[in-house]
């Protein structure tokens, strides 16, 4: 069962339009699962691997919200450049885990 207030918690961050605040959370997410489970594939019999599929499923939520801010920020690379490189980090971190 998930905790309410960390749905209400990503959903705000996924409306924001701020790309400073989603990208914390992005990194926030991708050491979450690193450093519980490095592998990205959790064992169902861990208790602390009970959150890594959640955990995934937001960083792939945040990286399409990053991709729909990029498609919409002006071509100003100083502004770009960041949220690029967070979406490099997060799709790297995702193809490291696979698909699961």
């Amino acid at each position: 069962m998930e905790e309410p207030g960390l749905l209400d918690e990503s959903t705000r961050v996924l409306s924001s339009p701020d790309p400073e605040e989603t990208i914390k959370r992005l990194d926030e997410h991708i050491h979450k699962v690193e450093s519980v489970c490095p592998s990205g594939s959790p064992d169902p019999n861990d208790p602390k691997h009970r959150d890594v599929k959640h955990w995934k499923k937001e960083i792939r939520a945040f990286l399409k919200n990053l991709r729909q801010m990029l498609k919409r920020m002006p071509n100003n690379k100083a502004r770009r450049q960041p949220v690029e490189e967070a979406l490099k980090r997060g799709e790297d971190a995702l193809s490291r885990w696979g698909s699961s």
